[in-house]
């Protein structure tokens, strides 16, 4: 290389770092942003860095099953393929993508002999690819995202890596204190929600206790065959019923402090499924479970966990049609202990599902739209989490995940 070949490429290297060290300044000062504005932005120049030709960004489920592409369309995926549409892919299934999620590393290709299409993870057509760079965004010990670059002009080198990591790492900093940000807004708002809750749960609950009360007397001295009999038996129900709302209310209105314990998983499921046994029956339901044998016992607060089982189960009932069956499927993941609460039911719109576990937000007639909110808080304060999944027939499953819970000694 003679000595102006050499200066050019100096120069196009500055260049290059210039930008590397803007785009860094850039992001730092998108703390604020949306998520939604941060991605794309990374999404944008993470080609730019890495002098690639084309990039995609996929944030990765909490179960590690499943990578959810950023939807923003790039103008070379849209001239080259449609890939920008939104996708889900699976880890297993997801070829390179799941192999950087599976092997929990960077993977870089810079020979395209060695890229087969068929292992890319993309279904369909696909382009042509000379090189690949592929990396997860780590949060401790969990991915978060993953992105891929790809044709760059040169071989993919060591700096192209830091740089694609820095970038991809300082994303997901801004994107948890956003994250953070929204939870504690949600936190305060659910607060003052929980203490007007508390006051009218407690001025309704004195009365009420005593209409109940008194109605049950003086049905105990009616005559079988009085004609108010009946009317009084529905007075009795619709009382059972306010004071059930009022103990949900009551519920939500507090602080959830578990109290952990070891517990015997077999044992509680089955006394779960036993206090919804009536209302199954009445339905002409089949409650059933399936728990993984050899179970060992787990470290929860066992009345706060039958209780968010009580109310998964009890909404699969309701949602369930007569004659169908609701299980509760119990299993383990490394040291995680997962609970699928299986129905048979309609379904939930995908729309909708995003707000059945807000307070209040209810699709039964007379509920009080907090027993998911209890559940999930319930399930958040054991450091788990919920996922809503389709069935392969029909129904939902409700996936609660208990992470590092087992006890295995």
């Amino acid at each position: 290389m003679n000595t102006f070949e050499e200066q050019k490429e100096l120069q196009r290297a500055l260049r290059l770092q210039e930008s590397r060290l803007e785009t860094l300044v850039s992001l730092s000062r998108m703390d604020g942003d949306t998520t939604e504005q941060i991605a794309d932005f990374v999404l944008e120049e993470q080609i730019k860095i890495t002098g690639s030709q084309m990039g995609w960004l996929g944030f990765v489920s909490e179960d590690q099953l499943h990578i959810a592409f950023h939807e923003r369309d790039m103008g070379a995926m849209e001239k080259d393929c449609a890939y920008g549409r939104q996708m889900r892919l699976s880890v297993e299934m997801g070829g390179i993508w799941g192999d950087a999620v599976k092997e929990r590393k960077t993977v870089v290709i810079n020979d395209s002999s060695k890229i087969d299409p068929r292992n890319f993870g993309f279904p369909g057509d696909y382009v042509s690819y000379r090189r690949l760079l592929v990396t997860p965004v780590f949060e401790q010990d969990r991915i978060r995202a993953v992105a891929m670059v790809a044709n760059k002009h040169e071989q993919y080198d060591a700096t192209d890596v830091k740089y694609h990591t820095l970038l991809l790492d300082g994303m997901w900093k801004l994107i948890s204190r956003e994250q953070l940000r929204k939870t504690l807004a949600h936190t305060e708002s659910l607060a003052a929600v929980g203490r007007a809750l508390s006051y009218v749960a407690h001025d309704m609950r004195t009365p009420l206790t005593a209409i109940g009360g008194f109605a049950s007397l003086v049905r105990k001295r009616m005559g079988e065959t009085n004609p108010d009999r009946s009317k009084l038996e529905i007075v009795i129900r619709e009382t059972r019923r306010l004071e059930n709302m009022i103990k949900n209310m009551l519920d939500f209105s507090r602080p959830i402090d578990i109290d952990k314990s070891p517990a015997d998983i077999d044992e509680m499921v089955s006394e779960s499924l036993s206090l919804l046994d009536s209302e199954a029956k009445e339905r002409e339901l089949r409650l059933m479970s399936t728990i993984e044998p050899d179970l060992p016992r787990a470290s929860l607060d066992l009345f706060r966990m039958k209780q968010a089982l009580v109310n998964l189960a009890a909404n699969a009932i309701q949602s369930s049609p007569e004659g169908g069956t609701v299980s509760i499927d119990v299993y383990t993941r490394q040291d995680d202990l997962i609970f699928d609460i299986v129905d048979n039911g309609p379904g939930i719109f995908p729309e909708k599902r995003k707000s059945i576990f807000k307070p209040f937000f209810t699709t039964k007639k007379g509920g009080t739209g907090l027993g998911l909110s209890i559940v999930q808080r319930i399930v958040e304060a054991h450091k788990g989490w919920i996922t809503i999944l389709d069935n392969t027939d029909r129904g939902l499953t409700f996936r609660v995940e208990i992470p590092d819970c087992l006890d295995r000694g």
